[in-house]
């Protein structure tokens, strides 16, 4: 007795000619794979994006330790809370603390302004699981702050 594929397979064959290119641009735009370790960053920026019906904040860095991975850039994220305050346990309270030198006056108003012109050590790490927890091929595989470790200016 025949599977479901097989049969399907019979009364549909595949059709070498009609391939369908899916991304015109043939690009993959992700993000730089370094080896995980410590760097020396710089901020750029702060983006506020839906990502999985979530808010997400993605602090951007650039590299700029010296050494082939210069000039890279790569980003920290953290959940953007739905409550009118931060978790102490948040990692963007407490990056925002560790850039800031002190706790915030309020914690419903804090500013990513406290970023700008700051130098950090910076842990870096490789996403290596999906969404779903499984592996990701190792040419999917790219490099995240998984936190900043301290300030190296003021």
């Amino acid at each position: 007795m025949k599977t479901k594929a097989a049969v399907f397979l019979e009364r549909h064959p595949p059709d070498d000619g009609d391939d369908i290119e899916l991304n015109e641009s043939g690009e993959v735009n992700l993000p730089p794979l370094i080896p995980p370790g410590r760097f020396e960053v710089q901020f750029l920026k702060a983006e506020k994006r839906g990502f999985y019906k979530r808010q997400k904040l993605f602090l951007r860095f650039q590299i700029i330790s010296p050494g082939p991975h210069h000039g890279l850039q790569v980003y920290l994220v953290c959940d953007v809370t739905k409550r009118k305050h931060w978790h102490p346990s948040s990692k963007f309270l407490q990056t925002w603390v560790l850039a800031a030198g002190k706790k915030p006056d309020r914690m419903d108003r804090m500013s990513t302004k406290v970023f700008k012109g700051k130098v950090f050590l910076a842990e870096i790490r490789t996403v290596t699981k999906n969404a779903q927890g499984w592996e990701r091929p190792v040419e999917l595989q790219y490099s995240v702050i998984k936190g900043l470790i301290r300030r190296l200016t003021n």
